[in-house]
């Protein structure tokens, strides 16, 4: 259940919420005309992304785009607030929107308005492009921008658009952050801008601006496009991250995937699973499938013996669901995910549930999704009594120590109280599991906890009809309640209904029709059937 909040910006084709999917802070875009072209072509392409400098894509949901919420703001209101305390800050910056550009480069799109207003920045001032709105795939039609971040063969008639056109604006995201101005070329008219860009008329940067910093803006403002550098160039040496953290294992796995050798990886795997798994295992990995970059076969070679082999397997998959290094494809990411299911990755089995879940290379069921988050449950339950187990983390795999249950709640995505309370509703109408009243009550007040509304009206129809409790109209109502807070309308109608019938309070008629009411209002058409009853009556 989606819940929109504050609205934090709008434009022609959409409007920007804040907004909540759980307990989860997410960003909503609501378009305005969910049929128009662009709108089509803007999901299409942000569904296709996934990089850490690209704002991270959710799902759709009828005209609206869930998106990752970003905590830090936009880049326009950090260089506004003075936010950018140094030039090590602010070459970060660059660099990571200018490997953000790289990827969407290398994917064919080009993003035709890069712009400080549309790029995120994280706390930690990590930056994520965002706003697909124009962008387009090299060689078909659209595009756009906005002066003056736009480059000059843009101006001409027919405009000219190439992954350069990028690189250009890059250069004036990196004179805003250098002038602290948001606004190029102030105090010009549009026509006045259009002809400064026409003609050369550059910006002028502070005097303190630091000699290679400049020296890249000049060269995104290379008036030819192809004098300009390929993204990936325009600033060489790359940034770390002061506030993040690399452990051993991920940067051995980042160094075995991005050399330049070709070992026969995938090879080496099948043929340690051929010796150590039944038939059939095979047909899951698909012999022939992909190469992977390695340094060297000694990663796998010290890892095949025990549970790094498992850690390589849902690595593949996790390369294929994200398309780093490979291709992007659910299918073949399900396949990988399945294999180091078998070998018990609990990690991988959650990801199983969320495709599942949210249709991804698979069709949509949350049945199958519920299912699968049980089992991987189960499973960490069971590895919890040998204290080893595989955490997963945005940027790898890593081993960890410590309480079963408390790892697991803390990996899994708040989203899955939709699966705590589909696994409730599993147990309670005997669906694919046992019917078993406790265990639903169980599931539901976990999901309770993790503030799913349905959970808490579920809750509520058990104390409403005895279902493996004792009957209480008093308890039922206070459940009723507290879903009808969190904005469940069914729980609404219930309470009208116990209103109704005096069941665990004293008949109110006037009472049952306000919560009638309120259900109607939000849409729930038996309400208004109660209503019609009463007035009859």
């Amino acid at each position: 259940t989606i819940k929109l909040g504050k609205k934090i910006g709008s434009g022609a084709q959409a409007e920007i919420f804040k907004a909540k999917c759980g307990l989860d802070e997410v960003v909503v875009k609501r378009f305005l005309d969910s049929k128009h072209k662009s709108t089509k072509q803007e999901v299409a392409i942000i569904q296709e992304l996934t990089h850490k400098h690209i704002v991270q894509f959710y799902y759709v949901h009828h005209d609206m785009i869930v998106m990752e919420y970003v905590e830090g703001g936009n880049l326009s209101e950090a260089i506004v607030g003075k936010a950018l305390k140094n030039w090590e800050v602010r070459t970060q910056i660059a660099k990571h929107i200018s490997l953000g550009l790289a990827y969407l480069h290398s994917q064919g799109i080009i993003h035709c308005d890069i712009k400080s207003s549309n790029i995120l920045l994280t706390e930690h001032k990590e930056a994520r492009i965002c706003d697909f709105g124009l962008a387009m795939r090299v060689g078909e039609s659209g595009g756009g921008g906005t002066l003056p971040w736009m480059a000059p063969e843009l101006l001409q008639s027919p405009p000219q658009y190439t992954d350069k056109s990028d690189v250009y604006a890059l250069g004036m995201v990196m004179w805003e952050m250098a002038s602290e101005s948001i606004q190029p070329y102030h105090g010009h008219t549009p026509y006045g801008m259009a002809h400064c860009i026409l003609s050369g008329i550059l910006e002028k940067y502070p005097d303190d601006t630091p000699k290679d910093y400049a020296a890249c803006i000049q060269m995104c403002w290379t008036a030819a496009p192809n004098d300009r550098p390929a993204a990936t160039d325009v600033l060489p040496d790359i940034v770390q991250s002061p506030h993040r953290q690399v452990d051993p294992e991920q940067q051995q796995w980042r160094t075995a995937m991005n050399t330049g050798e070709k070992p026969h990886y995938l090879k080496a795997i099948q043929q340690y699973f051929t010796t150590s798994k039944p038939a059939g295992f095979m047909d899951i990995l698909k012999n022939g499938d992909m190469l992977l970059d390695g340094k060297t076969m000694d990663w796998f070679d010290s890892s095949a013996g025990g549970q790094g082999s498992a850690k390589a397997i849902f690595k593949i998959g996790t390369m294929y669901y994200s398309g780093h290094t490979v291709e992007k494809d659910y299918g073949k990411a399900l396949e990988w995910y399945l294999a180091a299911s078998e070998v018990g990755v609990a990690v991988a089995i959650l990801k199983i549930s969320q495709m599942y879940q949210y249709g991804r290379g698979v069709e949509q069921d949350e049945n199958k999704a519920a299912s699968w988050y049980l089992k991987a449950k189960e499973v960490v339950i069971e590895q919890g009594k040998l204290h080893n187990h595989i955490v997963h983390h945005d940027s790898g795999v890593s081993e960890h120590h410590g309480r079963t249950m408390e790892w697991f709640d803390n990996i899994v995505d708040i989203r899955s109280a939709v699966a705590m309370n589909n696994i409730g509703r599993m147990y309670s109408l005997g669906e694919s599991l046992e019917k078993d009243y406790s265990k639903a009550l169980e599931w539901y007040l976990q999901a309770s906890d993790a503030g799913k509304a349905s959970a808490m009206r579920n809750i509520g129809v058990m104390y409403d009809k005895g279902q493996g409790v004792e009957q209480s109209y008093g308890k039922a109502i206070e459940w009723y309640l507290k879903a009808s807070d969190a904005g469940d309308v069914s729980a609404m109608r219930y309470i009208g209904f116990l209103y109704h019938k005096g069941q665990g309070v004293e008949q109110d008629y006037g009472k049952a029709m306000e919560w009638y009411l309120k259900a109607s209002d939000a849409g729930d058409a038996a309400a208004m059937r109660y209503i019609g009853f009463l007035y009859h009556n």
